[in-house]
């Protein structure tokens, strides 16, 4: 299952110069952000509402 939200960011990463592995590691450590504060939590993931013009 795709995620847009992922590929906004890879795309915004890349438009901002970073390589491909750059722009992968970058969304995988936001991942890994997530994951971290949702065990913290105890919170179930929702995904945030996208902001394009960002």
């Amino acid at each position: 299952k795709s995620d847009l939200s992922s590929r906004v960011y890879y795309d915004r990463q890349r438009a901002r110069g970073k390589t491909h592995t750059q722009a992968i590691l970058r969304l995988a450590r936001q991942r890994v952000n997530v994951i971290h504060a949702m065990i913290r939590t105890g919170a179930f993931y929702e995904p945030r509402s996208l902001d394009l013009a960002a």
